[in-house]
């Protein structure tokens, strides 16, 4: 599972908040919310869409030297 580090999140909001301030922009709880919420939604669609890929690795043998895996949808690698 990918994470963020809040206090890094926190920054990130603070800085564009700042920016915002600058050109004379009001800046809301409501509106840092949603673009939280936007960022959250974003992560979790990608954290679903990785899973999907990942899912589609099978290990191709269990005595592997390197843990090699296989995708059917990819084309095999010439060795």
């Amino acid at each position: 599972m990918l994470k963020v580090p809040r206090e890094r999140t926190n920054r990130l909001i603070l800085e564009a908040a700042n920016q915002l301030w600058e050109t004379g922009e009001k800046i809301t709880e409501r509106a840092v919310a949603t673009v939280t919420g936007m960022a959250r939604t974003t992560i979790n669609r990608c954290r679903e869409f990785l899973d999907e890929i990942l899912a589609t690795f099978t290990i191709k043998d269990s005595y592997s030297k390197c843990g090699q895996a296989e995708n059917p949808y990819l084309r095999p690698t010439q060795t």
